[in-house]
């Protein structure tokens, strides 16, 4: 078989190389152990060369995650879209609503522990919440802050480091905000008596300042930053930046005035989620210090 392609006056002929046999042996002997080992098989009234693969258990649990998560999005698209969206408060009165619950359930679970005295006898239920939800915590936070993050940005195009984080960066803080919340709820219902003197009132503001920190950041920072970052790979992007590793190289786009208003914004943010993540981490080391000193006593 040959291609034919006219180039003025000239007729340019590409001629398929043919496959030798020792190669298409080399090939069918190499598709026959893959459907041997795959259970790859042909469907009927399908050509042999056009084959579909046998899902396994792993695969159908993904497909069937994806279609949970698609109905879930399909739900919230025609919720958004219904008159009762509409009498909804703004985003940010709900997000002070948001916080000013928060904040009830902690100070009147703590008003409750106050009532009701000392306790020697400690809950399972509770103990295990509390357990869990630190370890859990803590571990998202190293995985996150010291290896995730490194190695997809010394590894990955910036842009594609970019979209990567436009989906973590928002479940991160709101995954966080959720186990701190349950932290403290039930550090609270675990120990007998909490006095305001005590090392265990300290533990209990360390924790309440790490969730409330991640809460802000999720509720009144991280949408904004997802936005000036995706503004801002848009203009790169049309400029042909974004492809370095590790490194963020400006090029013609320094001498865009916009681009440098977007940019200084971004940073700006992102700056002051990065502080709060530390304050967070700070947080989680005082409480596994508490935690040492709890166990070796």
């Amino acid at each position: 078989m040959c291609a034919r392609d006219r180039i003025g006056d000239q007729e340019v002929t590409a001629v398929t190389p043919q496959t030798s046999k020792t190669t298409s042996g080399f090939m069918g002997r190499g598709l026959r152990y893959l459907k041997q080992k795959h259970n790859i098989k042909p469907q009927e009234g399908t050509p042999e060369n056009e084959l579909s693969y046998k899902l396994d258990w792993m695969a159908l649990s993904t497909t069937y995650s994806k279609k949970a998560l698609e109905v879930g999005k399909d739900f919230y698209g025609k919720f958004q879209k219904s008159r009762y969206f509409r009498y909804m408060p703004k985003s940010k009165t709900i997000s002070h609503l948001i916080v000013l619950t928060a904040l009830a359930v902690i100070v009147s679970t703590f008003v409750d522990k106050k009532k009701m005295g000392p306790q020697m006898e400690r809950n399972k239920i509770w103990m295990f919440m509390y357990i869990g939800s630190f370890s859990m915590h803590f571990g998202t936070q190293v995985w996150m802050t010291l290896v995730s993050g490194l190695v997809l940005y010394f590894n990955l195009p910036r842009h594609i480091f970019g979209q990567v984080q436009q989906n973590l960066f928002p479940a991160y803080y709101v995954h966080c905000a959720v186990l701190s919340f349950v932290m403290v709820i039930s550090f609270i219902k675990t120990q007998s008596e909490i006095n305001i003197a005590s090392k265990d009132f300290c533990q209990v503001l360390a924790i309440s300042v790490m969730f409330f920190t991640e809460l802000a950041i999720r509720l009144y920072v991280s949408n904004a930053v997802v936005m000036l970052k995706h503004m801002k790979t848009k203009m790169e992007a049309a400029s042909g930046n974004g492809q370095e590793v590790g490194q963020h190289v400006l090029g013609d786009l320094a001498l865009c005035p916009h681009y440098m208003k977007v940019l200084k914004k971004f940073r700006r943010l992102h700056s002051y989620t990065a502080i709060g993540t530390v304050l967070t981490v700070i947080c989680s080391i005082y409480h596994l210090n508490y935690l040492t000193e709890k166990i070796c006593l």
